[in-house]
């Protein structure tokens, strides 16, 4: 089975989740596998998941400091967006995920051994989830370095995207944008980066040793993935998805539901 690999430039936050939902559907309507990577973002911003309040939001903050806002079209909890931060994402068919018999969260168990490598290449060893749930991310020596979301909605086509940090990231960001986070010393204590544990300092290097691994994993099982890049159509639909939605006030306000009342970012870890 051919699948797709497209390395992006950095984009806006509301770009790369309109491109995100854009290879989802492509996917249930008959495209294969498709990966995307980028080495950043053109602004530091905060996604929030689909179902998630915008009530968690400091939004008078993120206005004053141009911080972009998303809602995205994955599940989970708010996520501050540092402009060197890696990105991932990829959407598969849902049959091809059942053929090969793997859980309802089994997309994350194709993902994450990719993600363990890709960091141990660039010299952050011992990557690892610590959570039997599997909530899609990577840690090293009990401290988070990546996170994910998934979209599991579309009967078709399975959506997962996410981040590693590169560098460090500014615990007072996570007090300042978010409702709910206060402990400075806690939130720093929990999370870290591919600069904090010692790895090349090249987003575009690690992306690179991504599209490696990508193709050398998936090849494991049945897809072979071949550089390419979104059709006319896909860019096309994915411009609509920004102006229509991504960029819609009304779509960031909005949520079908909120599951829990916890106030959740990119270091959650438990207790």
């Amino acid at each position: 089975m051919e699948g797709r690999i497209i390395t992006l430039e950095p984009t806006s936050i509301a770009r790369y989740m309109a491109l995100s939902q854009t290879i989802q559907e492509s996917v249930r309507d008959g495209y294969p596998t498709t990966v995307l990577l980028s080495p950043g973002w053109k602004q530091k911003g905060l996604s929030i998941g689909k179902y998630q309040s915008v009530r968690h939001v400091n939004l008078e903050a993120c206005e004053d400091d141009r911080v972009e806002i998303v809602r995205r079209p994955t599940e989970g909890y708010a996520v501050i967006h540092y402009t060197d931060d890696v990105t991932y994402g990829a959407a598969i068919p849902r049959e091809y995920v059942k053929s090969i018999r793997l859980t309802k969260r089994g997309f994350d168990d194709i993902v994450r051994p990719i993600l363990f490598r890709s960091l141990e290449r660039i010299g952050v060893p011992n990557g690892y989830d610590p959570f039997p749930e599997r909530y899609g991310n990577v840690f090293v020596d009990g401290r988070k370095i990546s996170g994910s979301a998934q979209n599991r909605d579309n009967r078709d086509a399975w959506l997962q995207h996410g981040i590693i940090a590169f560098r460090t990231h500014d615990a007072r960001d996570f007090v300042r944008y978010l409702n709910g986070e206060s402990d400075l010393e806690k939130i720093t204590s929990q999370m870290t980066s591919v600069e904090e544990e010692g790895g090349i300092l090249n987003p575009n290097e690690l992306v690179s040793v991504m599209v490696e691994e990508f193709s050398s994993h998936l090849l494991k099982l049945g897809i072979d993935l071949v550089q390419s890049s979104l059709s006319p159509e896909e860019l096309e639909r994915a411009e609509e998805l920004v102006r229509t939605k991504y960029t819609n006030g009304e779509w960031l306000k909005s949520r079908k539901e909120e599951k829990s009342e916890r106030v959740e970012c990119f270091v959650w870890k438990k207790d």
